[in-house]
């Protein structure tokens, strides 16, 4: 049996081969590129509040740094568990309900 291109597999109508298995690395790819855009500018938002509205402080930035990797951290969890569940939570042998 030969192997399948993207776009045949994408346009199966008959379901007898998985895209999901390939599009799965690039949007995990695209949800951590989004999280990074996302996480810099909630770090540079962060320092411009500082420098602008409440005072510049070592102790601020810090805070702000914590909070920006800890975005980032469940972010990229929270999608890597979503993209694992729908990749699991779909196929030929899936109950309905399950």
């Amino acid at each position: 049996m030969t192997e399948k291109s993207f776009w045949s597999r994408l346009f199966d109508f008959s379901f007898s081969s998985f895209v999901t298995l390939k599009i799965i690395p690039v949007l995990y790819g695209l949800w951590i590129a989004i999280g990074v855009i996302v996480a810099l500018g909630m770090l540079t938002g962060g320092v411009g509040i500082m420098r602008f509205g409440y005072g510049w402080s070592g102790s601020s930035f810090f805070l702000s740094l914590i909070w920006t990797v800890g975005f980032f951290f469940l972010w990229v969890i929270g999608g890597r568990v979503w993209m694992k569940t729908e990749h699991v939570g779909s196929g030929p042998g899936r109950r309905e309900g399950a």
